[in-house]
């Protein structure tokens, strides 16, 4: 059953791109745990496609109405989405998308999102409820009859420091915050000391500029398995993923890293990611839909880019702690012996030895690996089960063995 077509997509809208009847990274990940657990996050689940469908009917985007037909073609009695649980969603997805722009597009983020005005704002002997505004209208000798907000008004009208009102303060805020997304104060402090932190590591800054955020590909893979990515930085020459990651356990900063690497699975992502940029750096994939000149520019230098594309990944930690590196993900490894030979040799000339005698890394071998297995999970769980049908095991029961 087919969505949107095969390609490259700038600004698909987050909630169109989950929705997407497609094999993703992070789905790989997933399968590869079990194809229970990728079943029960995905499309297939009735429940879940419930929640991804109540997103796309409030989507303004054309492309969630493509995506929303074949859902509800999938699931006919599709169930109702719970709406608390949705509501929850929708908050933590919005502060996501906060905690997202201000790390890859800075610039973007007081016009997509604003600070909500927080009462620890509001001066000393500030009036909050109706029976604090009451009182002082009384005192006033004015009526405190009415809702809270004729009551501010009245106050405001008798003199009272407008300052000192939070309703008036609010609606002042509301007035101001023209569409924008609001976003709690504790939280926001934080989002623009996370944004200050990357801008003045200017090693750091260079891996997510000059390119595009939020770049959506899609493609069909190896025995037409339909493939999705999302990727959150792509450069003319590589692509950049940001992790956040915390320490509870106080390993040391390298082990905690490389334990996030093996047990996230984030060495299948990266291989995965770079199975869809060699894709378009090979041509095999166009822009699908708007794009800007920019956009179509970096498109078109990738293309003429000759080698894999370098593939970065990007860790913060949590808690206000000021950790942040960057790792390049080495795709392939170069004999000691050919290094020993570029002495002399033109940077073109050293580029044309390294392809030669490079082999795949292990990390990069054991990814491939795993993503032909999770691929192939999916393929054969697809044929076996129905769409609503729960993937459960095929081998349920067994022996435990020595091995």
């Amino acid at each position: 059953m087919s969505d949107l077509a095969d390609g490259i997509y700038f600004n698909m809208p987050e909630e169109v791109y989950h929705a997407l009847p497609r094999l993703s990274v992070s789905g790989m990940q997933k399968a590869l745990v079990s194809p229970a657990t990728f079943w029960a996050g995905s499309w297939l689940n009735p429940k879940k496609a419930a929640t991804l469908a109540a997103s796309l009917a409030a989507s303004t985007s054309n492309l969630a109405a493509a995506v929303l037909d074949v859902l509800k073609a999938m699931h006919p009695e599709m169930p109702e989405p719970d709406p608390e649980a949705a509501e929850e969603a929708t908050k933590a997805q919005l502060l996501g998308k906060a905690y997202h722009t201000a790390r890859l597009e800075p610039e973007l983020l007081e016009v997509r999102f604003v600070r909500a005005l927080d009462k620890s704002d509001m001066p000393k002997g500030s009036l909050f409820t109706g029976t604090e505004m009451g009182k002082a209208l009384e005192e006033l000798g004015e009526k405190k009859s009415g809702s809270v907000a004729e009551q501010a008004e009245r106050l405001v009208a008798a003199g009272y420091d407008a300052a000192k009102v939070w309703h008036i303060q609010l609606a002042e805020w509301e007035k101001a915050r023209d569409g924008r997304t609001p976003i709690p104060a504790e939280y926001w402090e934080e989002i623009k000391s996370d944004m200050e932190l990357i801008r003045s590591t200017p090693e750091i800054a260079a891996l997510l500029t000059d390119g595009q955020a939020e770049v959506s590909i899609l493609w069909t893979g190896d025995k037409g398995v339909p493939m999705k990515a999302r990727l959150d930085y792509l450069r003319e020459n590589g692509f950049t993923d940001f992790k956040t990651f915390a320490n509870p356990q106080g390993k040391h900063l390298q082990q905690c890293i490389s334990d996030a690497f093996q047990y996230n699975r984030y060495h299948v992502q990266a291989a995965g990611y770079a199975e869809a940029v060699e894709l378009i750096r090979t041509g095999a994939l166009e822009i699908q839909g708007e794009a800007t000149e920019e956009q179509r520019e970096l498109i078109d230098a990738i293309y003429l880019h000759d080698d894999l594309m370098e593939c970065w990944y990007v860790f913060q930690e949590k808690g206000g702690i000021p950790n942040l590196l960057a790792r390049r993900m080495r795709f392939f490894e170069v004999p000691i012996n050919t290094t020993a030979q570029h002495a002399g040799a033109t940077e073109a000339q050293q580029a044309k030895m390294d392809r030669a005698t490079a082999t795949p890394s292990l990390w990069f071998t054991r990814a491939n690996i795993e993503i032909r297995k999770a691929k192939r999970l999916f393929r054969n769980y697809s044929e076996i089960y129905k769409p609503g049908e729960k993937w459960r095991p095929f081998n349920p029961v067994s022996d435990m063995t020595d091995m």
